[in-house]
């Protein structure tokens, strides 16, 4: 499940954990931290703030690769949950 916190945070949350996305606009940058239980997403990142190209690079083998980008963007902009649904349909 995944929940807009605030304007800057989109929580992850499944059975294994949760975990936090949170962006800078001033710098473009994310971090992602696991808050509670086992990482959702399957990263095992260490919580630091990252480029759309570093996460990308870090997580390019994972289940979820650009996951944090594409699911901030999701929240942040209408068109791309747009998009987003309509890819997984």
């Amino acid at each position: 499940m995944f929940i807009k916190r605030d304007e800057k945070a989109v929580m992850v949350i499944s059975e294994r954990g949760e975990a936090l996305i949170k962006y800078d606009a001033i710098t473009n940058r994310y971090r992602y931290r696991v808050i509670r239980g086992d990482d959702p997403m399957e990263y095992d990142l260490v919580p630091s703030w990252m480029s759309e190209e570093e996460l990308l690079r870090r997580t390019i083998t994972s289940p979820y690769p650009d996951g944090v980008e594409t699911l901030n963007c999701s929240f942040l902009y209408s068109f791309c949950i747009i998009l987003f649904l309509a890819l997984c349909l």
